[in-house]
């Protein structure tokens, strides 16, 4: 449980479940916001953090079926936090990424709350073409 990430707590146990994922998925979010961020055009060396990286990481996570609740909440947050940039940048292959992660065959048998998030966002998806408020994931323009 250290090697994962967990916290041992005051009374000497490890937080619950639930705290640790709220807490990855945090920190993923600020790493996924690094990916979508536009860097001034006077800047030499560029974003450290493309989002080609983010790319690449939905693409392998997505590469096979999902195996834990936490897979769900960080491709839940990936999705929140780079949709808008992803879909403008990648278009019809970013839109194939997206379906692919909100619908039911990447989650298979898998239920909790960060499953739920991925059903609603799928239907969002269907209704909207995009996932959340508009202009939400562009947080630099």
């Amino acid at each position: 449980m250290k090697r994962m990430g967990y916290k041992r707590m005051e009374d000497g146990k490890w937080e619950e479940t639930t705290r640790y994922i709220e807490r990855q998925a945090g920190i993923f979010a600020v790493w996924t916001a690094m990916t979508t961020h536009k860097m001034p055009a006077k800047e030499s060396e560029g974003n450290p953090f493309p989002l080609s990286f983010a790319w690449r990481w939905a693409a392998r996570t997505l590469n096979h079926r999902a195996r834990s609740e936490i897979e769900c909440a960080m491709m839940a947050t990936f999705l929140e936090v780079s949709n808008e940039q992803l879909l403008l940048t990648y278009k019809r292959q970013g839109s194939k990424v997206v379906n692919l992660a909100v619908s039911g065959q990447w989650v298979g048998e898998l239920r909790g709350p960060a499953i739920g998030r991925l059903e609603i966002m799928r239907d969002e998806f269907k209704r909207k073409g995009r996932i959340g408020e508009e202009g939400f994931g562009a947080f630099v323009p």
